[in-house]
């Protein structure tokens, strides 16, 4: 017994170092995986699949360590500790994104560069970064054509010809250049390059391809210069199966508490002024077909005759309408909003096969009159409650980073950017549900924390 007692004493003293053990071995592989470094952390695709593959092999490590030091924690308990660490880690992770992305939009932790080009390449990369300041950049000026540059209207002020950009990036304080390639000559190209990597600065070309998915790009030199090979898109008919089946199973999954969630935010809509529950509107889906998308109501009966009197004070660019302080809300509709509990009913679009958990958001007849032909590329698939524009860029009040994210979404789609886009929405939601439960009175607020619409 006493040497049973014993033995129990060293399991207890190895079990203890599991723990630490765990938390430095994620650490390392974290940091192997250069989850630190802000060119991984900026796709979000790319952060959470690689946020996956680290815990991985984390598992990997500690049942190695747990078989050879013999603690006898057993896999399972290992594989249970990785998952609620993947679960904190994405949340962690958001959270700071949602503080960073909030910080770079007003200006702060930006990175200065200096644009290289002024053709129509140059000219939407700057409204790209221009549009999308949480991206980090912050274009303090620009080289190139001078008449190009008086012609096109560029966010930063133009400093000068492509041969000054070492002199141009030392008088505006850039650490740093992207280039245009299509709007540089071969040779001052590759001159700037040589001179800008001499002097230390970071270099970053766009690859002069506009709505093509970056995973798609492979590192493939022709002879001894370099060169990309761009995959095709294999959407095969296995793919549409699996997304299809998993909108039902997981629709169906989060129909059972998203039931009680729905009875209550009904019972409270009836008891606010005695109005329908449901809010019934046409959408255009798949092929352009119409069908009735469903939500909880969140605004007053006649919110929708109440629209023509708000137009001027939409702050969204285009057909879409987005007034931050709406005054239809009805208070118990602001919270639904806030906490999308208002798109639950949504799921039953998606067993329908009308909807999809992940797609372009199903818009209304009259802005789809207003879509040129690419935008209409979206109705190649089912609509979604969430997507790409809705974690991305949905702050955005530029109609053209709603037309970047949704041709971009129908022609790269995937089974893992599904994934990747559903994880992000969840913890979005989980994110702004937090910061909400830690105001004092979250009925009360005006602030959209809305994750999908």
């Amino acid at each position: 017994m006493a040497l049973s007692s014993g033995r129990g004493s060293i399991w207890t003293v190895r079990r203890a170092f599991v723990l630490p053990i765990f938390v430095v071995a994620t650490l390392i592989v974290i940091a192997a995986n250069k989850l630190y470094r802000a060119r991984v952390c900026s796709v979000r695709a790319l952060e959470l699949s690689t946020m996956f593959r680290a815990e991985l092999m984390t598992v990997a490590i500690l049942t190695f360590l747990d078989d050879r030091l013999a603690t006898d924690v057993g896999f399972s308990r290992i594989a249970v500790a990785a998952f609620v660490g993947f679960v904190f880690l994405m949340l962690g992770r958001s959270g700071y994104r949602g503080h960073l992305r909030r910080a770079r939009t007003e200006g702060r932790h930006a990175w200065p560069v200096l644009l290289v080009g002024t053709g129509a390449e140059a000219r939407d990369l700057d409204r790209l970064l221009a549009d999308r300041p949480e991206l980090g950049y912050d274009v303090v000026g620009v080289v190139g054509d001078a008449d190009e540059a008086a012609r096109d209207g560029f966010s930063a002020p133009f400093l000068g010809p492509v041969l000054g950009t070492i002199q141009s990036a030392r008088g505006c304080g850039a650490t740093g250049v992207i280039i245009a390639p299509s709007s540089v000559s071969f040779a001052e190209l590759n001159a700037v390059v040589r001179d800008v990597l001499d002097e230390g600065m970071h270099v970053q070309m766009s690859g002069g391809l506009a709505g093509f998915a970056s995973n798609r790009l492979r590192a493939n030199p022709i002879g001894r210069e370099a060169a990309f090979y761009l995959e095709q898109v294999t959407l095969t008919g296995w793919e549409a199966r699996v997304k299809r089946a998993l909108d039902v199973v997981l629709s169906s999954l989060l129909l059972i508490p998203a039931v009680p969630v729905m009875l209550a935010a009904a019972v409270l809509i009836k008891l606010t002024d005695r109005g329908p529950v449901l809010f019934r509107q046409q959408r255009i889906g798949r092929d352009g077909q119409p069908f009735t998308m469903f939500k909880l109501r969140t605004m007053v009966v006649n919110a929708e005759a109440k629209l023509a009197e708000l137009m001027a004070q939409n702050e969204r660019a285009g057909p879409l309408f987005k007034l931050q302080d709406d005054p239809r809300f009805t208070k118990i509709g602001r919270f639904l909003d806030a906490t999308s509990f208002n798109e639950l009913p949504q799921l039953l679009n998606v067993l329908r096969g009308e909807m999809s958990l992940v797609g372009p958001r199903p818009a209304l007849a009259r802005e789809v009159a207003t879509f040129g032909d690419r935008l209409l590329m979206r109705h190649r698939v089912r609509p979604g409650i969430t997507g790409l524009w809705q974690v991305e860029e949905r702050d955005s009040p530029s109609f053209e980073s709603y037309e970047r994210c949704d041709v971009f979404y129908v022609e790269n789609w995937s089974v893992g950017l599904d994934i990747a886009i559903l994880t992000q929405t969840m913890g979005e939601v989980a994110r702004r549900g937090a910061a909400m439960l830690a105001r004092r009175s979250p009925l009360l607020s005006t602030e959209p924390l809305n994750a999908l619409d």
